[in-house]
């Protein structure tokens, strides 16, 4: 699931993100949303913006644990 530019997912939901920042690679979780029709946009959560240039890999967010 790399992003390499060529494979960006086209499904909103939450996703966990590999960013390239000035201080090394962070996870981080993002959400993926789409405004308007056909512009899709990340958003680092709990708040912020990202661009898709500093997103350098994806997963989907696994689902949460259930006894």
């Amino acid at each position: 699931m790399a992003w390499g530019t060529k494979n960006p997912p086209k499904r909103k939901g939450r996703y966990l993100v590999t960013l390239k920042t000035p201080f090394g690679n962070q996870v981080r979780q993002a959400e993926r949303y789409e405004y308007p029709k056909d512009n899709w946009l990340w958003s680092l959560l709990p708040s912020g913006m990202v661009s898709d240039k500093e997103v350098v890999a994806w997963q989907k967010c696994p689902e949460p644990y259930r006894e």
